[in-house]
């Protein structure tokens, strides 16, 4: 795509009646992005209705696959209209995250169409990755590693990034299920989206999936809100999603789409997955990747305040009894090395 990077001097309803299709479509496309986003700062996440999520979830998709002519990306300014929905306190941390791997992809000058469900980028250095190449070509040979990785399909750009995407021919379990979904306890993956993979957590990077409606499936403890988490194994206080409280509203705290996935799991007391990453500081955390530590259920959720005077939501989770220990054996010290040798940690 040609001259991206040109500033445009062009009003922007001078475009819109003068420009050509595209242009006006993008327009339109900016101004429905910016509509629901006032929408929901002035009236709370509460505001956005299911058919706006649905519309804007779309939308992300057919701009991931857009065929961008000349210089539109920046005449238009879609991506700053964009860059609202990655607001998950506003959208929550589906749409949010879609909208952040989108606005990457294009911070990074990548415009070719392509799909943004499914991605997770590791932050491998262009230093690093001759070592990573010849790693990778060792440990993919040993059975355990082509197991984890099946319908992982990696990608190295010029600059020695590594993106990992799944095969979109492979048959990936849902995670849109309560329970245990066929997993066991001590499950281990290097990546998190390994684990959306086996339906285990339906995020590549959010903290909660689930849906308003119906409740919470998983939750990962990654160690984002280490102030305000605690995990004592069986027992965990979780922290719901933050964000600044809309002003004038009558929320108390931050409310955003999945901590209201939580609070419904706590009315219908349906199962949660718990999964850790290596991330949170925990004396439960597996030692690398990310791990699954059975079903738990939301027992109870206050609301309270941070260092700050801020208020949260925290969540207590509860495990539930029957189930095998928690197994911090895993992963064991085979999957370590070949977690070491792929990424160089």
């Amino acid at each position: 795509m040609a001259n991206m990077t040109g500033a445009s001097t062009s009003s922007h309803r001078d475009l819109y009646r003068d420009g050509t299709f595209k242009q006006r479509q993008l327009m339109k496309w900016r101004w429905a992005i910016q509509h629901r986003h006032h929408h929901a700062a002035t009236n709370g996440a509460t505001a956005i209705s299911t058919e706006d999520i649905v519309f804007l979830n779309t939308l992300l998709t057919t701009l991931s696959f857009y065929r961008w002519v000349g210089n539109d990306f920046n005449l238009t300014k879609i991506g700053r209209a964009v860059r609202y929905l990655a607001d998950e306190t506003l959208f929550g941390d589906d749409l949010s995250n879609r909208a952040r791997i989108l606005l990457e992809r294009w911070d990074n000058g990548n415009f070719t169409p392509g799909p943004i469900e499914d991605l997770f980028d590791d932050d491998f250095s262009s230093e690093t990755g001759e070592d990573s190449d010849s790693a990778d070509e060792g440990v993919v040979g040993s059975a355990a590693y082509r197991h984890v990785m099946r319908g992982i399909d990696v990608v190295l750009s010029a600059t020695g990034r590594k993106t990992y995407m799944l095969d979109r021919s492979f048959d990936k379990r849902s995670a849109d299920v309560f329970g245990a979904n066929g997993l066991a306890v001590g499950d281990w993956w290097p990546y998190q989206i390994c684990a959306l993979r086996d339906g285990a957590h339906g995020s590549r990077m959010g903290g909660i999936h689930g849906r308003v409606n119906s409740g919470a499936y998983s939750i990962v403890i990654s160690g984002g809100y280490e102030e305000t988490d605690r995990d004592y194994g069986d027992r965990i206080l979780y922290t719901g999603s933050r964000g600044e409280i809309i002003p004038n509203s009558p929320q108390v705290a931050p409310l955003t789409n999945a901590t209201m996935s939580l609070i419904k799991s706590y009315q219908t007391r349906k199962a949660v997955r718990v999964l850790r990453s290596s991330k949170c500081n925990s004396r439960w955390a597996p030692a690398v990747g990310i791990r699954y530590d059975g079903i738990y259920r939301v027992m109870n959720y206050e609301i309270e305040e941070d260092h700050e005077g801020k208020p949260y939501y925290q969540f207590e989770l509860q495990r539930i009894l029957g189930q095998e220990p928690i197994n911090t054996t895993r992963p064991d010290a085979k999957e370590r090395t070949d977690f070491a040798r792929v990424t160089g940690k």
